[in-house]
């Protein structure tokens, strides 16, 4: 366990240095180049693994073994959220499952299928309720921050 803390911090910098010098290699280029970070390059845990703002809920996954289950066969969407306001020491581990799996859904659940008043079912059973305003959509009144991150599950 305590190598995949190394390794999770090392992987987000070697990340990080590589688009560093990816972004000035594509900003010399005059012509169009695609994504470098496809949908065929990550599975949803390593997306969750990769975006910065939600290590309480990247830690959590894995505490409760189900960040390896989103390496696994899919689809899956996951509205991620930094937990970091969540005293999780109020909750039993099996609660704590139930509150993850309610922010997975099975799926592919893209934010253009959306509109105002849908409910989606979590993997938990929970109801998200899904609001629209404009171009910003919010499940359970929070919005969703960085949608459609494409992953290969």
């Amino acid at each position: 366990m305590q190598s995949m803390t190394l390794a999770n911090p090392l992987r987000t910098l070697l990340t990080i240095i590589l688009s560093i010098g990816l972004v000035a290699t594509l900003a010399a280029c005059e012509e169009d180049v695609a994504d470098p970070l496809s949908e065929d390059d990550f599975n949803v845990a390593e997306r969750i693994e990769l975006t910065d703002g939600i290590a309480t809920f990247q830690s959590q996954l894995v505490s409760a073994n189900l960040l390896d289950e989103l390496r696994g066969e899919g689809p899956f969407t996951v509205f991620a959220t930094p937990l970091d306001d969540v005293d999780l020491g109020d909750f039993d581990d099996e609660e704590v499952t139930t509150l993850l799996e309610s922010h997975i859904v099975e799926g592919n659940v893209t934010a253009d299928e959306l509109t105002d008043g849908d409910v989606v079912e979590a993997r938990s059973g929970a109801q998200l309720e899904v609001s629209v305003e404009g171009d910003d959509v919010l499940i359970d009144g929070i919005p969703v921050v960085s949608p459609d991150l494409p992953a290969n599950n």
